[in-house]
């Protein structure tokens, strides 16, 4: 928290358009509730989701947005499961060894 407030950088990687976005009343997507860049319109694709999600456009927003070239707000509508997703992922190399059967030192 304190790099944030001293920097305005985030702690971690924002999860928007991975895990969540945000649609305002007329079915437009956006990443989330700051950047206004609209991904599609639900309208648009007779309100299938995953016709928008699943884009060209949209992969290349998501990746915009995880090299942290997007407004870079840490809002608590990202942070939250921005978190959560980062929650596992130190642990990632330890639950690989521990299913592969190789011993893992305890905590």
């Amino acid at each position: 928290m304190r790099r944030y407030l001293e920097t305005g950088e985030t702690p971690m990687r924002c999860h928007a358009l991975r895990s969540s976005c945000f649609i305002d009343s007329w079915g437009n997507v956006f990443p989330c509730t700051i950047y206004d860049r609209k991904v599609g319109s639900l309208r648009a694709v007779d309100y299938d989701l995953a016709r928008i999600w699943n884009t060209p456009d949209a992969a290349q927003l998501q990746q915009e947005i995880w090299e942290s070239r997007c407004p870079n707000c840490w809002t608590p509508c990202e942070a939250y499961q921005s978190i959560l997703g980062n929650l596992v992922r130190p642990e990632l190399p330890r639950l690989r060894r521990r299913r592969a059967g190789v011993p893992v030192a305890s905590l």
